[in-house]
């Protein structure tokens, strides 16, 4: 299973961009969709609804290919892992959803204290595998991003403003996110225990930062739409799937499923934080990927006992 999510990752990647390199020359396959902010012009969504559940999708398999680039697993013969994420990197780029971006950078930086020797504060392939997720997503990713932009009808400098503008809560869409999740804490409080109901904001006073009823922080929304009861019930599963995923962790002997546990847990960590800027509740894949990576923390020893001449020890360990 592990390999099989990141197989349909790259599948997807793969479709995404020859759908983005067809559109050029007039073939529509769809797997692209129209930017919500016209200077952005064509994102990819693969083969997902929109482009914001595709990034999430993404986030995932980035880091799980990232995880296991480190760890050096059994996956990494040659060059196919780099080749992989590097792909997805793009393709993340190229989804121009800033939730996912941010939730990556953050999250790929612990992997400088996750996955580390024993002996070791950091592991420094970890800071070099990084170093040269950044020089290739300045030198090639961001080049391609924005003469992407460019020949989609956006602007020349498209993904560069949006980067930019990624904490900008001053203007544009973040100032109305802003105005928006400040006024459903308001209307919160009104009923704090149960909420307002599922999908109760009124859609006239979201203007054009939201679509409908649906709040962009998925904690702000169980607030006002289930108080504080739902607020509870959604913090324990976020923060139980993460027990579960570090506990499968430090279970594990081996490099593969220590790899594998260390991005699935940190997959589902970007996903928490993705949500807060572009809320997933309601959506299916964030919930499929928990149970998922649940299921691997679960089984991952006892797979390990049962094959251990296909796995190598490992002297990995988390804090």
């Amino acid at each position: 299973i592990p390999f099989l999510l990141v197989a349909v990752g790259i599948l997807q990647a793969l479709y995404s961009l020859a759908a983005l390199l067809l559109l050029s020359g007039g073939f529509i396959i769809f797997g692209v969709s129209r930017s919500q902010k016209p200077s952005l012009g064509i994102s990819v969504n693969g083969g997902f609804q929109e482009s914001n559940i595709f990034a999430a999708f993404i986030v995932v398999v980035t880091l799980m290919l990232l995880a296991h680039i480190i760890a050096r697993s059994r996956w990494q013969k040659g060059l196919r892992l780099y080749a992989a994420l590097a792909l997805v990197i793009l393709i993340l780029l190229l989804t121009f959803t800033r939730a996912a971006w941010i939730s990556f950078a953050v999250v790929a930086l612990m992997t400088l204290f996750v996955l580390r020797p024993r002996t070791n504060i950091f592991n420094p392939r970890s800071l070099t595998v990084i170093t040269a997720v950044v020089v290739f997503f300045i030198l090639v990713a961001l080049p391609i991003g924005n003469y992407t932009s460019s020949f989609t009808g956006g602007s020349v400098t498209g993904i560069s403003e949006r980067i930019g503008n990624l904490i900008n809560f001053s203007e544009g869409s973040g100032a109305g996110r802003l105005e928006v999740q400040t006024r459903a804490i308001q209307k919160w409080q009104k009923s704090p225990i149960l909420g307002n109901g599922t999908f109760a904001f009124p859609a006239e006073e979201t203007g054009t930062a939201a679509h409908g009823s649906w709040l962009y922080s998925s904690l702000i929304q169980s607030l006002h739409d289930t108080g504080v009861v739902g607020f509870v019930f959604l913090l324990w599963i976020y923060i139980g799937g993460l027990v579960v995923g570090i506990r499968g962790y430090l279970q594990c002997k081996t490099i593969f499923w220590k790899a594998t546990l260390a991005g699935g847990t940190l997959g589902w960590l970007a996903l928490i934080i993705a949500s807060q800027a572009s809320s997933f509740m309601w959506l299916s894949f964030p919930w499929i990927f928990l149970g998922v990576m649940v299921a691997w923390a679960k089984q991952a020893p006892e797979l390990e006992q049962k094959d251990a001449a296909s796995y190598k020890p490992s002297n990995l360990i988390t804090v």
